[in-house]
């Protein structure tokens, strides 16, 4: 009986994620909202046929070590694909456009992602002389592509690591 209180209370955060869907196509988007004590929903923009739509969470203010408020971000980029591609081809669409140092890539599934069809890299760049450490993912499948950029300063990003790894994760296509 203990075993099954403790799993229940260990997987309770995961099991109060709130599930939310994008129609996107044929296809849908579904996605676990980040801790809503922590997380805002900053931005939501439906797609057009010109253009992707963006979805951006931003955390509640954590002070720095020189007591700045820091705001780490999660954003979605998603668009519905008809050219026919691969994940990495998607990927190069736009991983060129960011100015991060050695962006690696990391692969994805099933580590970083529960999609098949996806590619994780893990980055920094520097900007106003602060350090970021950024996680950068690109989900392709059944016509949707997915971009999903995740930002913290290298000094708040052990914080907010786990939400970051936790919401990518959980982001599937139907």
């Amino acid at each position: 009986m203990k075993t099954v209180f403790w799993a229940f209370i260990l997987f309770l955060p995961v099991l109060c994620l709130a599930q939310n869907s994008i129609e996107v196509g044929h296809a849908q988007i579904v996605y676990s909202k980040p801790n809503d004590s922590l997380w805002v929903l900053d931005k939501f923009e439906s797609p057009t046929k010109k253009s992707r739509a963006t979805i951006m969470f931003k955390h509640i203010p954590i002070l720095d070590s020189l007591n700045r408020p820091v705001q780490p971000a999660i954003g979605i980029h998603y668009e519905e694909v008809t050219e026919k591609m691969d994940c990495i081809e998607y990927a190069l669409n736009f991983i060129g456009l960011y100015p991060f140092h050695k962006p690696m890539p990391v692969l994805g599934y099933p580590k970083y992602s529960s999609n098949k069809n996806s590619l994780v890299y893990l980055g920094e760049y520097t900007r106003y002389e602060v350090n970021h450490k950024v996680i950068i993912a690109y989900i392709l499948d059944k016509h949707v592509g997915i971009e999903i950029i995740m930002d913290a300063t290298s000094e708040l990003y052990p914080k907010v690591e786990s939400d970051m790894l936790l919401f990518l994760k959980n982001i599937i296509i139907k």
